[in-house]
């Protein structure tokens, strides 16, 4: 089976665009601080919203899941995602994974975006975020 021809190389990995998964927003939390094994402790400049995505492949072939998709906020302002702890909290996860998926395979991938005091999220790519973030 051939890869997506949509894939997109971000930050040295492949991604296939969104519209090769059955997606969902499927849980927010925020925190302080985020910690895991492969980069200790991190502290955000604001605070750290943090978006479980649930990903189904909905194609005929192998696509690799989206880990860099932008916040959007409700005054329009766009933040992108923090990799690194994007990276570290996906693996944590346990069941994330940010190589290729099968057609009909899911996973949850956690984006972590760092954002300002006051900021109301509004959306993660075309995402609705629930009420009360």
């Amino acid at each position: 089976m051939a890869p997506s021809p949509g894939l997109v190389v971000h930050n040295g990995t492949l991604e296939s665009p969104l519209s090769d998964f059955e997606a969902a927003v499927s849980g927010t939390s925020w925190a302080a601080s985020l910690s895991d094994p492969l980069h200790g402790t991190t502290r955000p400049d604001g605070r750290f919203l943090l978006v479980r995505v649930s990903m189904r492949n909905i194609t005929d072939h192998p696509v690799y899941p989206p880990a860099h998709l932008s916040l959007y906020a409700a005054d329009g302002s766009e933040f992108a995602p923090e990799w690194d702890q994007t990276f570290g909290q996906t693996v944590l996860v346990g069941h994330g994974k940010v190589n290729d998926l099968r057609p009909g395979a899911r996973t949850t991938v956690v984006l972590v975006y760092d954002l300002p005091e006051g900021v109301r999220p509004k959306a993660v790519a075309q995402l609705k975020l629930g009420a009360g973030v």
